[in-house]
């Protein structure tokens, strides 16, 4: 029985690692072949119940792709209409739903895939409610995602949610509404709830905010300042709604059953107690996930809460291994994607971890087992926590030693009894004031922690609040998870001395494996950031674009790229210049990562206190890397009227490590090359190792004769797939292939990252290449 409960859901997940996805043909004629190995038995089984997982898998994503949006059809405009399936959120320049297709009115719709559900932007003010039917013109597009290390797979999660296509909605007569939501349904309730938080004028406080995240899992309410005093205090999962939440909830409810069970058997009914209060906390346990929007980290909630339950409604001794294995068969089953989430490792880890660490230990005190677990799931999440994001928190422990029992056992109650009571408004809002105000306590005590464990608080006494490792590296995650495992071993094993041995050699490997030069230029889409490492010195030149609903890509690809290489403070952050697709990421960045000093081409368009400005001149040596800006020149005010503009004041930057020069021109234009040809490379020469195309490789930049003059070998196109601005332009391409040089585009290459060691030696990987996967 376990080989299925956990061979079965190790399949399922392994479709998501093919590099192409076969056809149907293929995978029924796998699932024959484990039906075979499961009749001839004995280690056959062991084969046929993972290559049933494989099969299941794969016909579920072929499933899946067939109503996908090519990308031949990318930017296709159409009618249609549809419901609204998810609560709109955003301000009032943008405002993002989720569209129920229900039919589709226009030309050329046969061409179309069966378009299921989209997930769409509506720009400027809209009066859109969840529940709604509307009609609309749109344009589609083919689901697509950056692709960096590190990094959200965005394309990966529209899949598993069952996105067709993404797009916009275009302005048009042809836009109405066809109907309101129904008069009584679960989404109009949550769209009033939301509705009620939002109005709220406490707002910026975040109490509205956290209360809305934990009984509908919104989170759009919650201001950007206490989002970040979350993270900093490893709290980010308490408003969250997941397994913590859900569980807690079904326990109190199946507590409060068990009383009435037993009032029921004083009364003389026949039934046993506990049964009579599975229905009370399998009831609650819906209900809130349905108020939660029963997405699918809730639905993996739900579904182990549902396991434990059924042990419990069997009344018979079921082992508990087969519980936890039946939850995560049930999760494999639907959502097959759901091995790519970090949530889904992070919440079976911490299950597992309590079931390994107190299935074979004498139970004692409540306080006694209340620390202890909150140390099991800390030391054995670490491993996962370091693989996905670089670091971990240490005030993570102390601090949820006193958040978890406060949030879930006092603030939720709360605020779901103030939901449940929307009928009694006396009571309702005795409810609301009692989860408002421990919100507000909880709140001021995170922002109080978090302002006294800042970075440069605790130098001063030589402590750190991360531990900090490079992620992302699979031999890392093995050595933390034999340390995970040989902790949960029973004591007289003499487990510490191996334990204390893996760890040393973890971070010996990780201190020698630093290259001697390290670029990298992530895909943030029409923008440029990208990252130069020198062994332990970390610059970043420009943080990609920003956009007016809030989204910028520093916050959202640069700052966890960062993070996954556990770097928590940059020695240097260089802004080419003020262009929103450069700068606009700066203040995402500087939300999550400490910088020591700041270079700005245009500091006055750059919102950030204390950035220099860049000038030709400057100059800085890490290592055996040197540093030069050459441009602009001091004084850029008198520059004649042909340099003028936004794009030629770009801070260019070389980097010199023996032979290997990279050159960081941003978005200077022709005259500005001229310039530099004339003064630097018209007698030397170029022959530059990387060039990072000037202004995403528009036909203003990119002249014949600094092309010419520079001689790349590889050159980076910084470009936004299928982009109207249409970059790189045909003629460009075609001088920098004129010169030999290799062409490398974010938007097809994903990061383009670049390695030398000290022998000059150079790797190149193109992570979209590299990290290949059927839905790319």
């Amino acid at each position: 029985m376990l080989k299925l409960l956990f061979l079965l859901p190790a399949g399922i997940f392994a479709h998501s690692l093919l590099p192409a996805l076969p056809g149907v043909p293929w995978f029924l004629c796998l699932l024959l072949v484990s039906a075979i190995c499961l009749f001839v038995g004995r280690w056959f089984r062991i084969a046929g119940f993972f290559l049933l997982g494989l099969a299941l898998g794969g016909l579920w994503a072929n499933q899946q792709m067939q109503h996908r949006l090519p990308v031949a059809l990318d930017k296709t405009d159409v009618t249609l209409s549809g419901t609204v399936s998810s609560l709109p959120s955003g301000n009032a320049e943008r405002t993002v739903f989720d569209l129920k297709v229900t039919g589709i009115h226009a030309a050329g719709a046969a061409d179309l895939p069966p378009l299921q559900k989209l997930r769409l932007s509506w720009y400027g003010p809209t009066e859109l409610a969840a529940g709604e039917t509307w009609q609309l013109q749109v344009r589609l597009r083919s689901p697509r995602g950056f692709s960096n290390p590190g990094a959200f797979d965005y394309s990966a999660r529209l899949l598993a949610e069952g996105i067709s296509a993404t797009g916009y909605v275009r302005d048009s007569a042809l836009n109405r509404r066809l109907s309101p939501a129904p008069r009584y349904s679960l989404q109009r309730l949550r769209q009033q709830l939301l509705n009620d938080f939002a109005r709220q004028a406490d707002i910026a406080s975040g109490v509205p905010g956290i209360m809305a995240a934990l009984v509908l899992g919104e989170y759009q309410l919650i201001p950007a300042q206490v989002f970040r005093h979350l993270k900093q205090t490893g709290t980010v999962h308490l408003v969250v709604v997941s397994g913590l939440q859900i569980s807690m909830v079904t326990g109190l409810c199946l507590l409060v059953g068990m009383g009435l069970g037993r009032l029921a058997v004083a009364m003389g009914a026949a039934v046993p107690a506990r049964i009579l209060a599975i229905p009370v906390a399998l009831a609650a346990a819906l209900a809130y996930s349905l108020l939660a929007g029963f997405d699918l980290p809730v639905q993996r909630s739900l579904i182990m809460s549902v396991a434990a339950l059924t042990a419990l409604f069997m009344r018979r001794s079921t082992h508990i291994w087969h519980v936890f294995g039946l939850a995560l068969s049930v999760v494999a089953l639907l959502d097959p994607m759901a091995g790519l989430s970090a949530g889904f490792w992070l919440s079976f880890v911490a299950v597992f971890s309590l079931l390994g660490w107190f299935s074979h230990r004498p139970a004692q005190s409540l306080w006694h087992q209340l620390w202890k677990s909150q140390l099991v799931v800390f030391i054995c999440l670490a491993p996962w926590l370091t693989y996905f994001q670089g670091n971990v928190s240490l005030w993570s422990l102390p601090v949820n030693l006193v958040a978890i029992p406060w949030v879930s056992l006092s603030i939720v109650p709360c605020c779901l009894l103030g939901a449940l009571l929307q009928g009694l408004p006396p009571l309702a809002d005795f409810c609301w004031m009692l989860a408002a105000v421990q919100t507000e306590a909880f709140l001021k005590t995170l922002a109080w922690v978090a302002e006294h464990s800042d970075v440069a608080v605790l130098s001063r006494v030589g402590l750190s609040p991360t531990l900090s490792l490079a992620s992302g590296n699979l031999l890392l995650l093995a050595g933390l998870m034999l340390v995970a495992v040989l902790f949960l071993l029973p004591r007289g094993l003499g487990k510490a001395i191996p334990m204390a041995v893996v760890v040393v050699a973890l971070w010996l490997h990780r201190a020698g494996s630093e290259p001697a030069l390290a670029l990298d230029v992530l895909d943030v889409g029409q923008g440029l950031a990208a990252v130069i490492r020198v062994r332990d010195r970390v610059l970043v030149y420009d943080t990609g674009p920003g956009y007016p609903s809030g989204f910028n890509t520093g916050e959202a690809v640069v700052s966890p790229y960062l993070e996954h290489l556990g770097i928590d403070t940059l020695d240097r952050l260089i802004v080419s210049h003020g262009d929103r697709d450069h700068a606009g990421g700066v203040e995402g960045l500087l939300e999550d990562i400490d910088v020591v000093d700041i270079i700005a081409g245009q500091p006055q368009r750059v919102a950030v206190k204390g950035a220099r400005p860049c000038h030709a001149g400057m100059h800085w040596r890490w290592y055996d890397v040197s540093f030069r800006v050459l441009w602009p020149p001091q004084g850029v005010g008198q520059l004649p009227a042909k340099l003028a503009g936004n794009n030629n004041h770009s801070c260019v930057l070389l980097v010199e490590m023996g032979s290997t020069r990279i050159l960081l021109p941003g978005d200077i234009e022709t005259p500005v090359e001229q310039f530099l040809v004339q003064h630097y490379w018209q007698e030397r020469g170029g022959d530059m190792a990387v060039v990072i195309a000037p202004h995403h490789g528009s036909k203003t930049s990119s002249s014949g004769e600094f092309v010419r003059a520079l001689r790349p070998r590889y050159a980076v196109f910084t470009t936004g797939y299928n982009h109207h601005f249409g970059h790189p332009h045909a003629d460009v391409e075609a001088r920098y292939a004129a010169v030999g040089a290799r062409r490398l585009k974010t938007a097809l290459s994903g990061a383009v990252q670049f390695r030398w060691n000290d022998h000059d030696e150079l790797l190149i990987a193109e992570y979209r290449q590299q990290y290949r996967r059927y839905w790319h």
